[in-house]
């Protein structure tokens, strides 16, 4: 099986591996290029970090505040909060799992070591549980302008068997892209395979056939894209 890895390009190596382990080949097409930001840590006193992307520690901002216990979404993010020196007190599967699980603390004031685009969700809702969040943005993840020839190629040939999909701001990148370079026939022919039901939903805006993973961990999604085989 051919299979499309749209992921930022440290992480897309690290997939191609894992489905090279499981006899599949892949082509990667990194969606988006993270860069570290020129980021500081906020003055005063926190309670507890957080981080929901292995990127959140790609600037020092951290440097200073390892000594906080430190809540991780992801087994990834928890390996580099370890690597960049914190103590991991909670690992989720996904923000909504951690905001449940934050919001049955006592009121807490929170660092939150973030990327520039990310959705709001985990910040509105340890609001509504009566927490202070100070978010620092320690990276950003900029969006391709085009697919990579040789995604373009396979795509155009119908070489590919899936693409996968870790989120919805890639998965939007990826259709805007695939709209740019007229290879939205290909796409349909495709079998996606989303981490998440909110990755899924701009592949599905657009008529593209998705199966969802049972976890949002790459795990389940090459079961998914397996048992779709």
């Amino acid at each position: 099986m051919i299979v499309l890895v749209t992921r930022a390009e440290d992480d897309a190596r690290r997939s191609a591996a894992l489905l090279q382990q499981r006899g599949h080949t892949s082509i990667l097409s990194p969606i988006l290029s993270v860069r570290a930001l020129d980021a500081r840590a906020p003055h005063g006193d926190f309670d507890a970090a957080l981080a929901t992307s292995a990127h959140a520690f790609a600037s020092r901002a951290h440097e200073s505040l390892t000594r906080l216990p430190l809540h991780a979404v992801g087994a990834r993010t928890a390996q580099a909060a370890r690597a960049a020196g914190f103590d991991v007190a909670f690992v989720a599967e996904d923000a909504a799992r951690l905001a449940e699980h934050l919001a049955r603390m006592r009121a807490s004031r929170f660092v939150y070591f973030a990327g520039r685009a990310r959705k709001a969700d985990l910040e509105q809702a340890l609001a509504r549980a009566g927490h202070s969040v100070s978010t620092v943005e320690t990276y950003d993840a900029e969006p391709a302008r085009a697919l990579s020839h040789e995604a373009r190629d396979a795509l155009a040939a119908g070489a590919l068997s899936a693409a996968l999909h870790y989120s919805p701001r890639s998965a939007e990148i990826f259709c805007a892209l695939v709209d740019a370079h007229d290879l939205r026939a290909a796409a349909l022919r495709l079998r996606h395979v989303a981490i998440s039901q909110d990755a899924a939903a701009p592949l599905r805006a657009r008529g593209l056939t998705v199966i969802v993973a049972e976890a949002p961990k790459e795990e389940a999604m090459l079961a998914a894209l397996e048992q779709s085989t």
